[in-house]
């Protein structure tokens, strides 16, 4: 490998390391997500719940992953499983108030923690970070479906 390659690959690896875990008191990053999805799949009158396999689509992960996510939300009491009444095979998950709590709680943590970063790092960078990200991205996604053929 060249040294850029290997540049490219630390920097892969540097970017993967970073974790919201410390900025958010008493949530996992994965945790967090969940609600996000969760109170997204339920926002407004029409839908109080969401099922199991909506989540587990939405967070493209495997089912055993999302069970063990949802299972660790129930027991901090971010939400509540029942059986569908509808369809027996189905699992409604419902976020409780001290789930969406928690939720909104981290939503403005970050937030204020995002807007102290970007004015630490500056909109131009941030810009040109994009840029780039997404072009790595776009051509580490073009390798590996070259790969897979």
């Amino acid at each position: 490998m060249t040294a850029n390659e290997l540049d490219l690959t630390e920097t892969i690896k540097l970017l993967h390391s970073i974790s919201i875990n410390p900025v958010i008191q008493g949530l996992n990053s994965n945790e967090y997500f969940s609600l996000k999805i969760l109170d997204s799949l339920t926002d407004g009158e029409q839908r109080k719940s969401a099922h199991v396999s909506d989540i587990t689509k939405r967070m493209n992960i495997a089912a055993p992953s999302v069970t063990k996510l949802l299972n660790s939300l129930e027991t901090k009491g971010y939400i509540v499983r029942k059986n569908d009444c509808s369809n027996r095979r189905n699992i409604d998950v419902f976020i409780t108030e001290k789930g969406i709590d928690v939720k909104n709680e981290a939503d403005s943590v970050l937030s204020e923690f995002v807007a102290n970063v970007y004015n630490r790092v500056g909109r131009e960078n941030i810009e040109q970070f994009l840029q780039l990200a997404k072009l790595i991205s776009k051509a580490i996604d073009d390798e590996i479906a070259e790969t897979q053929k």
